[in-house]
């Protein structure tokens, strides 16, 4: 009997020790330290995050958004809506294969390109404008940081 209720007692124990937790859920894909991204796989996808070095809420896509103020990354909605601090372009060689970040919604008024491969880890430096626009483009030659509202692929030249 004593070992009955040792068996009952320990079965009890190792049942309470595990109450409440759960088998692991697969999570977003590593992505790699921003010195170590030019070295990474291209996977199609630009990314941007509210926070410099890939830090904080993060956002990406493989296509074109007119509208940044929502988006849903690995699961996760989040509005990178002129919060975006740190961006990488990770698409693959293709037709369009650099990305045109916008001031505006609808990928309008000036913007800003980044090539293929590249990226912007720290855009609180203030380092990177709106350099590209035409004369009646809004936001032209002000900082990209916390002011992107939408983007496109594009062919043409950085």
């Amino acid at each position: 009997m004593r070992v009955l209720t040792t068996t009952i007692a320990m079965t009890g124990l190792l049942a309470a020790a595990t109450a409440g937790t759960t088998s692991a859920v697969a999570g977003p894909p590593p992505v790699p330290a921003p010195s170590e991204r030019h070295a990474a796989a291209p996977d199609g996808f630009v990314y941007a995050w509210d926070l410099p070095g890939g830090r904080g809420a993060t956002c990406r896509w493989s296509g074109a958004d007119r509208d940044w103020g929502d988006c849903t990354s690995h699961g996760t909605e989040n509005s990178m809506l002129n919060r975006a601090s740190d961006l990488w372009n990770n698409g693959v060689h293709a037709e369009y294969e650099n990305v045109d970040f916008h001031w505006g919604k609808d990928q309008g008024g000036a913007w800003a390109c980044l090539s293929r491969g590249d990226s912007w880890p720290n855009l609180t430096t203030g380092g990177q404008t709106f350099s590209h626009y035409y004369p009646w483009s809004a936001g032209k030659n002000e900082r990209i940081d916390n002011n992107i509202a939408s983007h496109r692929w594009s062919n043409d030249a950085c």
